[in-house]
């Protein structure tokens, strides 16, 4: 009458030490935002603007171009990031011809690996290498391709995609990344955009829309609500453009791997122009009543910079040990 007591005891007592294992979600914030020159084009008193931008857009990893200098990174990381908080820490500033990028990143959320420069005619393109906190690598590359319609700077464009094509193309297969930035791209038949979309004989870089939004997106009402430049139709004294919005600049590209597998997942409903109701073609963002934002925000946004933010969540799926007492 004892044994099967004993069986029980003998049970329970592998059940207090069992281990089990369960699947655990992080979401990870990405955000894309040319700041203007900052800070040579009256960052100090714009600011207060960014800060809102900021606040409200709550990034865990935030990507900027047109920054001027490593005063310009450490403003934009100790007054806006790092207000009231130290979670954000910035990667140390790169000096390349023109205006250059920068990454701020949640250091709770990711940890920062290195950072290596891709030379081209205009800009450098920033490579950084980044691990979640369940240690799997992936990428973030940030770009500013040459800017206006002539056939000189579309040329540009596609020279300066191939050179990225090329590097993108020596990953390994099913690599994990983001090619994020202003790519200054009017539709998506422009050479520069095939050469980073089509499919080659190599598409360990081939580089994916997530949204599908192809089409000619310049002055286009059917992608009002995708267009990222300009906040405003007057220019003000910060030397951004004017003429409302009207192109789809500012973009978030991925590799298929952050679209088909069930590790790091990019959330393609999640994809969102900060600030654009689709109702503002043409028009400053915060004119009349803007259904997407909260009107200080729209105000913002007007001010900070003539170009939008753009953002996409990030799912993380990693396993978790877990002792069953």
């Amino acid at each position: 009458m004892t044994r099967p007591h004993k069986l029980l005891r003998y049970a329970m007592g592998l059940l207090l030490w069992c281990i089990s294992y369960a699947m655990a979600v992080d979401t990870i914030r990405v955000v894309t935002y040319n700041i203007l020159n900052f800070p040579d084009g009256l960052g100090i008193s714009w600011l207060p603007h960014l800060r809102t931008v900021i606040n409200y857009v709550q990034p865990d990893i935030l990507v900027c171009q047109e920054l001027c200098s490593a005063y310009g990174v450490n403003l934009l990381l100790d007054s806006v990031l790092n207000c009231g908080t130290d979670e954000f820490t910035a990667v140390p500033f790169h000096d390349g011809p023109s205006t250059d990028n920068g990454l701020f990143y949640r250091s709770c959320k990711v940890s920062f690996d290195s950072a290596h420069y891709i030379q081209t005619s205009i800009r450098d393109i920033a490579e950084y290498f980044l691990h979640t906190m369940s240690d799997d690598e992936f990428r973030i590359l940030s770009v500013h391709l040459k800017s206006s319609s002539d056939d000189w700077s579309i040329n540009e464009r596609r020279r300066e995609a191939q050179i990225l094509r090329q590097h993108l193309n020596s990953c390994a297969p099913g690599s994990y990344f983001l090619v994020v930035g202003d790519f200054n791209i009017y539709y998506s038949d422009e050479p520069a955009f095939h050469v980073l979309t089509d499919s080659t004989d190599n598409n360990n870089g081939r580089l994916y829309d997530p949204i599908n939004a192809y089409g000619y997106w310049h002055n286009n009402s059917q992608f009002a609500h995708l267009h990222t430049q300009s906040t405003r139709v007057a220019p003000l004294e910060d030397g951004g453009a004017g003429g409302g919005l009207d192109d789809r600049f500012d973009m978030i590209l991925c590799s298929k791997s952050l679209l088909d597998t069930m590790r790091l997942v990019l959330l393609v409903n999640t994809y969102t122009t900060v600030g654009n109701d689709g109702a503002h073609l043409n028009q400053s963002i915060n004119y009349g009543t803007n259904l997407s934002v909260p009107s200080y925000v729209a105000d913002a946004l007007y001010y900070a910079s003539d170009h939008l933010p753009v953002y996409v969540d990030i799912e993380i799926y990693h396993t978790v040990v877990v002792h069953l007492l």
